[in-house]
């Protein structure tokens, strides 16, 4: 029996939580240029549900290239127990802690 395509999508999309994307540059050096969050769900026309978390920007301080948080909020946020909660760093407590209301400006 096979199942149909939209299932076997959604099954993917539940199984996946996190894609980080990475690209080759120039030399041959390798770049996360983004990470994105599955939503769990498949679209009506087959496409996965993204929520891009971070996305590779160029600091205009520094004109280098970094990942910068796009300021969505994991849907995993608030799941977390007290033990990880202490270990999030001030760059990961708003992206995971719902309550947080720093956002990227």
């Amino acid at each position: 029996m096979e199942l149909p395509l939209h299932a076997l999508r959604a099954q993917a999309a539940s199984a996946i939580h996190l894609v980080v994307q990475m690209s080759r540059q120039v030399g041959g050096r390798r770049l996360v240029t983004q990470i994105s969050e599955v939503a769990g769900r498949v679209t009506d026309d087959g496409r996965y549900v993204l929520n891009d978390l971070f996305t590779l920007k160029r600091d205009p301080a520094t004109q280098q290239m970094q990942l910068a948080w796009t300021g969505a909020v994991s849907a995993m946020a608030g799941k977390l127990t007290d033990a990880a909660e202490a270990a999030l760093s001030d760059l990961t407590r708003p992206i995971l802690s719902p309550d947080h209301q720093d956002r990227p400006g």
